[in-house]
C-alpha cells in the first residue's frame, strides 16, 4: 500500500503535469507534414522528393535535440531546457513564413532542423521531468508524455485541412501556429519544476509505521559506458530497423494514400483528400494510445514482452501495406502508429531500468540518434526504390523484414541484460522509506 499525498503535494503535482503536457502538446507538428506537404510543394518551389524530406531531417533534429537536451537537463533543470527549446520550435517553424520572401526554398530545411532540434529539447526534459515525478510508474509517465506530445494531430488535422482548402498559404499556417505555441508554453514554462526530493521507488506502510533506512544497490552508468553494454546495443539497433515503416509512411503517406495517376496509372490505394484527413487524426489518436496502453501494460508484463509483440504488428503490417486497399490500408497503417507509440513509451523506462536515473535523460538521448538516422535511410531508400519500380512494393518488403532483426534482440534481451549486471559497478545508496514497526 502507497503513502498517501498531501493535498498540497498533489495539487503541485496536477499543476506540474498539466504544464508539461500541455507543452509537449504545442511542438507536436512532427506528424502532421503530410497534410502540406501537397501546397508546401506548391508555394516554396519543392519537388516531391524534396519535400518528402522535410519531415525526416526535422526528425532528425529532434533527435539531437533529445540527446543536447538531456545531457543539458541532466547538469541543468527541465524548466531551462524546456524554455530554450520552445524558442528555437516554435521560433523556427514561425521563420518559415519568411522563406518563399526571399527565394531561397532549401531555408526550409535550416528552419525545420531548427524546430526539430528544439522539439527534441523539449521532449526529452518533460519525458525525464514526469517519470522524476512518478518513480514507480516510469511507462505510465512516460506514455502520457509522448501522448501528449502526438496529441497536436487530432484538434490540427480538420484546421489544417480546412486552411488548406481556403487558399491559405502554408507560410501563414507555419507563421501562425508558432507564435501562437510559443506564446502559450512560454507561460507553461514557469510552472514546470523537479520534485523537492524523489520519491523512494520502495514504500511499505502499515497502520504501525515509522521511518527506516534502507541500503541497496544502485546503478548509475556514465554516458560513456552505457557504450560498452549489450542492453543499450540492443535498444539502439531496435529503434533504428523497427522505426523504419512508420518514417517512411509519414511524410509519404498523401502520395501512397490519394496518389495520383501518370499515363494512365494510378498510384494511389483509394483515399480521398477527405479521408487522409480522417486517417492523419486517427493516426495521432492510435499513436496516442499506443503509448498509454502500451506504456501501462509495460510496468505489468515487462517491456522486452511489448517490443516484441509491437514489432510483430509492424512487420505484419507493413507486409499487409503490399496490397491493401480502402479501408484495409487505413487500418494497417494504423497497427502501425499505435505500435510506433507503443515503442515510444516503453523505451525511456527500459533505458533508466539498465542504465540508472542520474544520467538517465542524457543516455536515452544516445539511444534516439537511430531514430534519426532511420528518418533519413529509409526515406531515401524508398525516394531510389520508388524512382527505378514506381511502386512501394519493395519498400514495403525491405521495412517489413528488417523487423525480424528487432524481435531476435528481445527475445535475446534477457541474456544481454544478465551479461550487462555481470559487468557493472554498483554503489551502495541510502534511501528513507517506511517500514512496519514490530511489536518487540
Amino acid at each position: 500500500m502507497e503513502k498517501a499525498e498531501k493535498p498540497s503535494a498533489l495539487n503541485k503535482r496536477i499543476i506540474v503535469v498539466i504544464a508539461a503536457l500541455t507543452t509537449q502538446f504545442c511542438v507536436g507538428i512532427l506528424y502532421i507534414w503530410s497534410l502540406l506537404s501537397g501546397s508546401v510543394q506548391n508555394e516554396f518551389s519543392l519537388s516531391s522528393s524534396a519535400a518528402n524530406m522535410v519531415q525526416p531531417l526535422m526528425m532528425f533534429g529532434f533527435v539531437f535535440g533529445n540527446l543536447i537536451g538531456g545531457y543539458a537537463q541532466d547538469k541543468t533543470n527541465p524548466r531551462l531546457i524546456a524554455l530554450i527549446g520552445t524558442l528555437m520550435c516554435s521560433g523556427g517553424i514561425a521563420l518559415t513564413f519568411f522563406v518563399p520572401m526571399i527565394n531561397a526554398p532549401w531555408l526550409i530545411f535550416f528552419t525545420f532542423g531548427i524546430a526539430g532540434l528544439g522539439c527534441g529539447g523539449v521532449y526529452a526534459s518533460i519525458v525525464s521531468l514526469l517519470q522524476k515525478w512518478f518513480p514507480n510508474r516510469r511507462g505510465l509517465a512516460s506514455g502520457m508524455s509522448a501522448a501528449a506530445f502526438v496529441a497536436t494531430a487530432i484538434p490540427l488535422s480538420p484546421l489544417l485541412n480546412w486552411a488548406v482548402r481556403s487558399g491559405i498559404y502554408p507560410s501563414m499556417i507555419f507563421l501562425v501556429y508558432g507564435l501562437i505555441t510559443m506564446g502559450i508554453n512560454l507561460i507553461c514554462c514557469f510552472f514546470i519544476r523537479l520534485p523537492k526530493k524523489e520519491t523512494p521507488v520502495i514504500s511499505i506502510v502499515s497502520d504501525n509505521t515509522t521511518p527506516a533506512v534502507l541500503s541497496h544497490e544502485c546503478i548509475n552508468l556514465k554516458p560513456w559506458q552505457a557504450f560498452t553494454k549489450t542492453s543499450f546495443w540492443s535498444i539502439f539497433i531496435f529503434i533504428l530497423l523497427f522505426n523504419g515503416v512508420f518514417n517512411v509512411l509519414m511524410p509519404t503517406l498523401h502520395a501512397f494514400g490519394v496518389g495520383y495517376t501518370i499515363q494512365g496509372n494510378y498510384s494511389g490505394r483509394g483515399l480521398g483528400v477527405e479521408q487522409l484527413t480522417v486517417l492523419i487524426a486517427l493516426i495521432a489518436v492510435a499513436n496516442m494510445s499506443g503509448r498509454l496502453i502500451v506504456g501501462f501494460v509495460s510496468d505489468k508484463i515487462g517491456r522486452r514482452v511489448c517490443l516484441i509483440v509491437i514489432a510483430s504488428m509492424t512487420g505484419l503490417g507493413a507486409f499487409a501495406l503490399i496490397w491493401a486497399n480502402g479501408w484495409v490500408f487505413m487500418l494497417m497503417v494504423l497497427v502501425i502508429a499505435f505500435a510506433f507509440g507503443g515503442g515510444a513509451a516503453v523505451f525511456p523506462p527500459m533505458v533508466i531500468e539498465f542504465s540508472g536515473r542520474k544520467y538517465g535523460a542524457t543516455i536515452f538521448g544516445m539511444v534516439l540518434i537511430p531514430l534519426g538516422i532511420s528518418s533519413i535511410l529509409f526515406v531515401a531508400i524508398h525516394n531510389a526504390l520508388y524512382a527505378h519500380t514506381q511502386s512501394y512494393t519493395a519498400t514495403m518488403i525491405l521495412v517489413s523484414s528488417v523487423n525480424i532483426v528487432p524481435i531476435t534482440l528481445m527475445l535475446l534481451y534477457k541474456r544481454f541484460f544478465a551479461f550487462d549486471k555481470k559487468r557493472i559497478d554498483k554503489t551502495i545508496v541510502q534511501e528513507t522509506i517506511i517500514v512496519p514497526k514490530t511489536n518487540e
